[in-house]
């Protein structure tokens, strides 16, 4: 979860002036940060075994 938050780091500060600048609520701004988030979780759920797999195979070929 480190990627998550060294990329959400530079994107907090600038979101008054993001809501200013496109004219929306604080509130809808910071839904931005969630959705970005819940997707990260999603992503990380869907490429984690695959990426485990793919390891599990590179050791097991590696071992013959």
């Amino acid at each position: 979860m480190g990627f998550a938050s060294i990329s959400t780091d530079p994107y907090l500060p600038t979101l008054p002036s993001m809501a200013d600048a496109l004219r929306s609520s604080p509130g809808t701004m910071e839904s931005t940060i969630a959705g970005y988030l819940i997707g990260f979780s999603f992503g990380q759920l869907l490429w984690g075994p695959h990426g485990e797999m793919a390891a599990r195979a590179r050791w097991a070929a590696s071992s013959r």
